[in-house]
């Protein structure tokens, strides 16, 4: 995009003229010929080339902006090249794994599902047991004198001792429970986080009702023993340790044996040689991916780097550097004042005028602009 000097000369009026009103005049002069841009736009061309000049200030100013561009995009290059050496390693070393599954020399990861499985296996019987108890107890009261939170367990011993439907219904209890633990794991699959929250807040509500009824019961107990004389007050509750045990006791493990079960079930399926093998093939296709989009940049700024360069080296050498985009505007304005004037001055004329001045102008843009990018 350089030019050197050129020696079509201007006048004095038409150096401070606009590109319209330039086109405006150009037009008149040739009566709206369009032959005659062949000889209009170079002068045209000159002025804008003209224009482009920069004092020695201005010169040196832009050469040290472009000196910071090469320094900002060989280190953006830098930064590419070390992810796609990283991304590059990481394919190696998926590519490595998959070669270890397919000849039985993999990691499988056993080790943390065994571990997960079991500790979800204990915390479902605890679950099933303390929710057995804990609905019992909330329901049908705890035994007289039981006073503390042991007692909640004793009250499951009771439901078997009544036999029939009371334990039907003390069995059945906890799977309300184990089912929304399970939906939990469900809504963690589908990323659904305000299902889990409606979850969490219901579960929550209906363990606090839970450890409101036990902590009444326990209470009364007391009150029933003589152990107390005040009678029971609502606000209580939230002075008894009996109500956080039970919070603490099925809420919290609630929340942890749902998410334990996710992970379970995730790890899991990431055992399985042929899924394990799917996800690592998925990674690298992604990697390449990505690698493809490194290079692709990494290739502008390499060009970006040339083209800075080159117009650093047209500056000291003292060659104009003239903007393609500015350059089509430019003339884009001189050929709307031409228009003006033949649409105005030759009216039955101008379509025929216009379509043969556009050729015109179009042919020796282009050829400019190819002569620009080649230079």
């Amino acid at each position: 995009m350089t030019e050197t000097t050129t020696n079509n000369p201007l006048t004095e009026k038409e150096s401070k003229i606009t590109y319209e009103q330039f086109g405006k005049e150009q037009a008149e002069n040739a009566k709206g010929d369009p032959e005659q841009l062949k000889e209009s736009l170079p002068i045209l061309y000159h002025k804008i080339v003209e224009e482009a000049k920069l004092d020695k200030a201005s010169v040196t100013k832009k050469i040290e902006n472009l000196q910071k561009e090469i320094v900002d995009l060989e280190n953006r290059k830098h930064n590419l090249n070390a992810s796609k050496s990283s991304m590059e390693d990481e394919i190696i070393n998926s590519e490595k794994q998959i070669d270890d599954i397919e000849n039985n020399k993999g990691h499988s990861e056993i080790v943390p599902f065994v571990i997960a499985a079991f500790i979800t296996l204990l915390l479902t019987f605890y679950l099933w047991a303390f929710y057995a108890a804990s609905g019992y107890a909330a329901l049908n009261g705890i035994k007289s004198g039981s006073t503390g939170f042991a007692g909640i367990f004793g009250a499951l011993s009771d439901a078997f001792n009544k036999g029939g439907f009371v334990v039907v219904i003390t069995v059945l209890f906890p799977v309300v429970f184990l089912g929304l633990g399970f939906l939990i794991h469900d809504a963690l699959e589908k990323k659904s986080y305000g299902i889990i929250t409606a979850l969490l807040l219901f579960t929550f509500c209906f363990d606090a009702i839970i450890g409101y009824q036990i902590s009444h019961h326990i209470y009364m107990n007391s009150y029933n023993a003589g152990e107390t004389e005040i009678p029971w007050n609502g606000k209580y509750i939230f002075e008894d340790i009996n109500f956080y045990l039970v919070l603490a006791s099925g809420f919290v493990c609630y929340v942890m044996w749902g998410f334990l079960l996710n992970y379970t079930l995730n790890k899991q399926k990431e055992i399985q040689p042929d899924i394990r093998i799917q996800k690592l093939k998925r990674k690298i296709s992604e990697l390449k991916a990505e690698i493809q989009k490194c290079i692709a940049e990494i290739n502008v700024c390499n060009n970006n780097i040339e083209k800075s360069k080159k117009n650093i080296s047209n500056y000291q050498e003292g060659k104009v550097i003239v903007n393609i985009t500015k350059l089509r505007s430019n003339i884009g304005e001189f050929f709307g004042g031409w228009g003006w004037w033949v649409s105005g001055m030759r009216t039955t004329e101008a379509s025929t005028l216009m379509a043969r001045a556009t050729i015109i102008k179009d042919e020796w843009l282009s050829n400019k602009i190819s002569t620009l990018e080649e230079d």
